[in-house]
């Protein structure tokens, strides 16, 4: 839902969330850090692997179908190879992917940058809200943030690696909100995900931002509460 869609339902008017959220759960890639070089390169060999075993999956169906891939619990490569592969063959594709792992970790690092306005946007929020995390990531992430200077503003700081656990698998959720003593009513997740972050977090009575960098048009019915752009709209909704 947009800020400036003259239909937004009344519930979700930013002065009546204001009154009742005390917790904002962030996102890691894609939201705090920008992952777009990174996820472009991962998602083009993930394709090209499946190419490789079945050649009559197209770029434009792949792209199209990758929401529905990622409904599913577990490790997103995985879940894809699933998707688009016959059983047999998804163990040679992973394989396949494994074997450049090294070189997509060196990748990632080196590619994916802290997004230029979010520790001034995460130092304004701060100030009236407890911030978290919830997101699929290495424990090493921590210090990624430390380093970028993000990581001071957050009270929970503990991601999926911690609990061997991974969205949309709401149980990480109720882990994360449990060790926080954060009420998902009271709660906000924001994620560029709507699959893996925003519906698992709607089922459990989150409010939810979805940071679309994307332009997708096709939004799954009411999972999505607010709708932004650039992580500076966040002010516009909770300060």
């Amino acid at each position: 839902m947009n800020l400036t869609d003259k239909k937004i339902k009344k519930q979700f008017e930013p002065a009546i969330i204001r009154q009742k959220i005390n917790w904002l759960f962030f996102d890691v890639g894609g939201v705090l850090i920008n992952t777009s070089l990174y996820s472009k390169w991962r998602m083009k060999r993930i394709f090209l692997i499946i190419k490789k075993y079945n050649p009559k999956i197209y770029k434009e169906n792949f792209i199209a179908l990758l929401p529905e891939a990622g409904k599913a619990i577990g490790s997103l490569d995985k879940n894809i190879f699933h998707f688009f592969l016959e059983k047999n063959i998804v163990e040679k594709a992973q394989k396949d992917f494994n074997q450049e792992k090294e070189q997509e970790l060196k990748y990632y690092w080196q590619t994916s940058k802290p997004r230029p306005e979010a520790k001034h946007v995460l130092e304004k929020l701060s100030r009236n809200y407890k911030l978290g995390l919830i997101a699929n990531q290495p424990i090493i992430v921590r210090d990624k943030l430390k380093k970028a200077g993000l990581l001071k503003y957050f009270s929970s700081t503990r991601v999926s690696d911690d609990y061997k656990l991974y969205k949309p698998d709401t149980l990480l959720f109720q882990k994360i909100l449990k060790d926080a003593q954060a009420d998902p009513k009271q709660s906000v997740m924001i994620d560029d995900n709507i699959e893996r972050g925003l519906i698992p977090a709607k089922k459990l009575g989150m409010t939810t931002v979805w940071l679309n960098t994307s332009n997708r048009k096709n939004i799954p019915k009411n999972a999505v509460d607010f709708e932004i752009k650039n992580l500076k709209e966040l002010l516009k909704i909770f300060c």
